[in-house]
């Protein structure tokens, strides 16, 4: 008896070592389960966390080339050359500009043609060259002085014409396509509860840009129109509706049934007599 309860003891001993493994592996197999939700769920709001980041970064890059409303080109060697210096001398003074390096003479700041240049390749890439020229902007002006290689650059408040708002972006290659959408700064306006509104965008541009060893710079700036949303009908209607009136019983047949006569039925009883 007591030999017979050690073997049913090792037996349940040994199933139950089996099934250990098995546990095991149900319990891993639901870990990886939920890791690959959580790894989804992170995923996909890391991704659009990553695209939105990746616009500001994009618009921060662009704006002082866009926000002066520039002419269209599809190659920056045949862009309008005040145009593009006004770019470079703007992206020059939105950064952590240290004025204090630059001579100063009755408010303006003597900027040397070498730091343009700089800021130049940077926005259009190491093989543009700039021909420096006087720029006339909207209420400003920025003087080359060719006998010192220095622009002249007034210090003062300016406000652009435009904010870009990036709305896509496409990959291709070493090619990076931004749909850019156009907000006149002077169209922002103010909701009740203190926070800024944002305009719909006057135009948009397709922005290429060119990957390099540095990062990216400004190729070209083609006109676009704009993108496509879906719009919800004011009105709704039922698929495949009949306009017409109900039909009455007798434009339904095509032979209209009707009661049979006096005369067809003595006609009937006639040839049922016959026949018997």
């Amino acid at each position: 008896m007591e030999k017979s309860k050690k073997i049913v003891s090792a037996r349940k001993h040994k199933r139950n070592k089996a099934a250990m493994p098995v546990g095991i592996i149900v319990i891993v197999f639901a870990v990886i389960g939920l890791a690959a939700v959580i790894a989804g769920i992170v995923f996909g709001v890391g991704k659009l966390t990553d695209q939105s980041a990746k616009k500001a970064e994009y618009e921060s890059f662009i704006t002082p080339v866009i926000m002066f409303d520039p002419d269209p080109f599809d190659d920056v060697t045949k862009g309008k050359q005040d145009q593009l210096i006004n770019a470079a001398i703007w992206a020059l003074l939105k950064s952590d500009l240290d004025t204090s390096v630059y001579a100063t003479d009755d408010g303006n700041l003597s900027i040397p043609q070498k730091d343009v240049e700089k800021y130049f390749s940077k926005l259009f890439g190491p093989e543009a060259k700039p021909e420096h020229t006087s720029v006339t902007g909207l209420g400003y002006e920025f003087s080359y002085d060719s006998a010192k290689q220095v622009y002249i650059v007034p210090i003062t408040g300016v406000e652009p014409i435009y904010t870009p708002r990036v709305f896509e972006i496409s990959k291709k290659g070493n090619t990076i396509e931004l749909l850019v959408g156009y907000l006149g700064s002077s169209q922002w306006s103010q909701a009740e509860n203190g926070d800024m509104v944002e305009p719909e965008p006057d135009k948009y541009v397709t922005v290429i840009l060119r990957e390099s060893s540095d990062g990216y710079y400004v190729s070209a700036i083609r006109s676009t129109n704009a993108p496509e949303t879906e719009t919800t009908p004011t009105t709704t209607e039922a698929p495949n509706a009949d306009t017409s009136e109900e039909a009455e019983p007798s434009e339904i047949y095509a032979e209209p049934f009707t009661e049979p006569t006096e005369a067809a039925s003595d006609e009937t009883e006639a040839a049922e007599e016959a026949a018997e």
